[in-house]
């Protein structure tokens, strides 16, 4: 869950990098209730923090992606893509026969680099069922 929880603030706060925002630490510390006449800030976050998180959450995945559902392995797969940084990912790559989520292969077989999308592909037609 924790994996889950870092991979939804990573996205979220991927909409409002600001290279002059105020570090997340800080701006936990300065946080308050905004007043009625308030104006409505827009979030800001840097992108170091974003890596950070993202940095953590890789850290806690392990190398063995079996599994049916495998919702924590599928968050960062598809942010790591997003954020150019699947070679997080490489040992696993062509370890398409430990998957058992379809929902993971479908992932791979649309983020993998090319030469492994055959391989995903075959590995999700034989999770689902179909035959080539």
């Amino acid at each position: 869950m924790a994996i889950e929880a870092g991979a939804l603030f990573i996205d979220f706060a991927s909409m409002y990098i600001d290279e002059t925002a105020l570090p997340m630490h800080q701006q936990v510390d300065v946080a308050k209730p905004r007043g009625a006449n308030d104006s409505i800030q827009e979030p800001t976050v840097l992108l170091d923090d974003i890596n950070d998180v993202f940095d953590w959450c890789i850290g806690q995945i392990d190398d063995d992606w079996s599994g049916e559902d495998r919702p924590d392995i599928r968050a960062m797969v598809t942010l790591a893509h997003r954020l150019d940084r699947l070679s997080v990912f490489e040992n696993q790559l062509s370890a398409y026969t430990s998957v058992e989520d379809p929902m993971l292969a479908a992932i791979m077989c649309q983020c993998a680099p090319e030469q492994f999308t055959d391989q995903w592909q075959r590995r999700l037609n034989e999770l689902t069922g179909v035959h080539d």
